[in-house]
């Protein structure tokens, strides 16, 4: 009797999930970090709405990042939208295992393929540290297509625009760090390649991170002067040059 409530109750947590919820948008920002903008029509939607989502809809394939939730208010919008990182929960091996290993073949500086299973593998630096992190976003576009909720082209384009976190030098940010904690901190530069060093607030440390790792800008420092060539060009980073030609 006690091990049937103990299900009953597990099945119940697993069921009370916000059925209102559905992906409108996302970016790519690494393999195996993901930000989703999604719509909602019911009561305001918060973190622990989208946890249980996850983990109901998502079934184990992923988690949502903690304190990445941001509200998005556009009037554009018939619907409210907000947007949340989540990561794939995935396999990571130290860089070096990988080099010895005979049936994981570097095809460029930053990935890998197992010859005997046909996976793809990506270098992600983690603290200083590298690793080699099996590429499996087939399972998070699979549940994005799965979930997805088209609310007109007024909200999709909202959505696209909650993904425009273009920072520049001297802009303090809320960010995602390389451990996927979110925090405080300040870009210190912008680099070539599209990334930012942004300077932690708590522990001053300096992390290089995807531009697309920005969940908002808190102030704008006096460098912070987006032109519509910059924005191209992020989009074009993280959607492609067909969608970033479309919206710039």
């Amino acid at each position: 009797m006690r091990q049937n409530k103990i299900l009953d109750r597990l099945v119940a947590q697993r069921e009370d999930f916000r059925k209102d919820i559905g992906v409108i948008t996302n970016m790519a920002i690494t393999p195996s970090l993901f930000r989703l903008v999604v719509s909602h029509a019911g009561r305001p939607v918060t973190e622990e709405d989208l946890r249980k989502w996850a983990m109901h809809k998502g079934k184990g394939r992923f988690k949502i990042v903690a304190n990445s939730l941001r509200e998005h208010k556009f009037f554009s919008s018939p619907f409210p939208i907000v947007s949340v990182a989540a990561e794939v929960n995935t396999i990571r091996i130290p860089y070096q295992q990988a080099l010895a290993d005979d049936d994981l073949v570097a095809v460029a500086d930053n990935r890998f393929i197992d010859t005997n299973l046909g996976t793809a593998w990506a270098v992600e630096e983690v603290n200083g540290e590298k690793f080699i992190v099996k590429v499996a976003p087939d399972d998070m576009y699979d549940f994005i297509k799965e979930n997805k909720s088209y609310k007109g082209p007024k909200a999709a384009t909202a959505a696209v625009q909650a993904l425009a976190t273009l920072s520049y030098k001297g802009d303090r940010v809320r960010y995602i760090r390389p451990d996927m904690t979110v925090g405080m901190g300040s870009v210190t530069q912008v680099k070539d390649d599209g990334t930012a060093i942004i300077k932690d607030a708590q522990d001053g440390k300096s992390y290089n991170r995807p531009m697309g790792a920005v969940i908002e800008i808190v102030t704008t420092g006096p460098a912070n002067k987006v032109n519509k060539v910059d924005l191209r060009n992020f989009f074009a980073s993280y959607l492609g040059d067909d969608i970033a030609n479309k919206l710039i």
